[in-house]
C-alpha cells in the first residue's frame, strides 16, 4: 500500500508539471492552428505549421514543413507556445523540456527548440536543442537549462523552428509531439577504462561581453569539430570552427560587433560529444 501510494503521488507531480505547458500534446486545434500557441501561418497563403494524425501519443501532433514562397526561398515554420507566441506563466525552476520529434532535414537544415524563463521580464534561465541529425522514427530531445540566478520564474516561452544560417530548404519538415518539463540529460561519456573522456567546453570569457569574447574548449584526440553561435530562435549567427583538429586544448574568439545585445547561445560538437552555453552582448 505504501509503495502504491508512492507511485500514485510522483504520477500525480509529473502530469502537474506536464500541464504547465500549454497545449502539450497539440490535441487540440482551432481554424488551422494548435490553440495556445502562435504558428507563422499567414491565413492561406502560407501554411507551413499543420496538424498531424500520426501522433507520438493521443490523437495528433503538429508537423512544420518548409513552404515555397513566390520568390523561390523557403519559407520556415514556426511555434512559440502562448495564445500570441509571449510564453505561458509558470512558478517553478524545471531542469529541462523534453519533446518527441521526426525530422526530415535538406541541405543542413537544423531541428531547433529553445526554452527561455524569466522573472518579471528579466532571464534568468535558458537552454537550447538544436540538431541536423535526421528522424524517421519519434525520438526524444532535450532541452537542458542554464540558470543565471537563484529566482523562481514566473514566465516560459518556447520556440520550435527549422533553422539554418540560409533561409531554409524546401523538403525539411519536423512532426512534434509530447512536451513535458523532466530532469536534465548529459552528454559526459566514459572511455573503457571507466575514466571520462576529456571532452571540455569553457564558459566564455569575458561575460556579458562588447564587442568580442573568447571560447575555450579541449578535444582528447582527433576529432571533425565544430563550434557555432545560436541566438535566442535557434538561427545561426556565427560559425567560428568546423574543421578537424588533432587532441588538445583550443581557443576560439567570437566577435559580436555586427550583433545587437541580448543572450546567444554557443555549441560545441566534437564527434559524438556535445555542449551548449549560454552568453550575453552588453552594448
Amino acid at each position: 500500500m505504501v509503495l502504491r501510494s508512492l507511485a500514485l503521488c510522483g504520477l500525480v507531480t509529473f502530469i502537474s508539471s506536464a500541464q504547465t505547458i500549454p497545449n502539450a500534446g497539440f490535441e487540440t486545434w482551432a481554424a488551422g492552428n494548435p490553440t495556445d500557441w502562435f504558428a507563422s501561418n499567414i491565413l492561406t497563403i502560407y501554411v507551413p505549421v499543420t496538424q498531424s494524425t500520426g501522433p507520438h501519443g493521443g490523437s495528433f501532433a503538429v508537423q512544420g514543413t518548409v513552404v515555397l514562397t513566390p520568390t523561390g526561398t523557403g519559407y520556415t515554420p514556426i511555434l512559440a507556445a502562448g495564445v500570441d507566441g509571449g510564453g505561458f506563466p509558470i512558478n517553478f525552476r524545471p531542469e529541462a523540456l523534453h519533446g518527441w520529434y521526426k525530422f526530415s532535414s535538406d541541405s543542413g537544415d537544423a531541428f531547433s527548440a529553445t526554452l527561455g524563463l524569466t522573472k518579471e521580464g528579466s532571464s534568468i534561465g535558458a537552454g537550447i536543442f538544436y540538431s541536423p541529425t535526421q528522424h524517421s522514427a519519434y525520438s526524444e530531445f532535450v532541452v537542458n537549462v542554464t540558470y543565471f540566478s537563484d529566482d523562481i520564474p514566473d514566465e516560459a516561452a518556447i520556440v520550435i523552428l527549422i533553422a539554418n544560417s540560409q533561409p531554409a530548404h524546401i523538403g525539411s519538415s519536423f512532426t512534434l509531439d509530447d512536451l513535458s518539463f523532466g530532469p536534465a540529460t548529459t552528454d559526459v561519456k566514459e572511455a573503457g577504462t571507466g575514466k571520462p573522456y576529456s571532452f571540455a567546453l569553457d564558459q566564455n570569457y569575458p561575460n556579458p561581453f562588447n564587442p568580442s569574447t573568447k571560447i575555450q574548449f579541449q578535444i582528447p584526440e582527433a576529432q571533425s569539430v565544430t563550434l557555432k553561435v545560436y541566438n535566442l530562435l535557434g538561427q545561426e549567427v556565427s560559425t567560428l570552427v568546423n574543421e578537424q583538429l588533432q587532441g588538445g586544448r583550443y581557443r576560439a574568439e567570437f566577435d559580436g560587433s555586427n550583433l545587437p545585445s541580448g543572450t546567444y547561445f554557443y555549441r560545441f560538437q566534437a564527434g559524438d560529444f556535445s555542449e551548449v552555453k549560454k552568453m550575453t552582448i552588453a552594448k
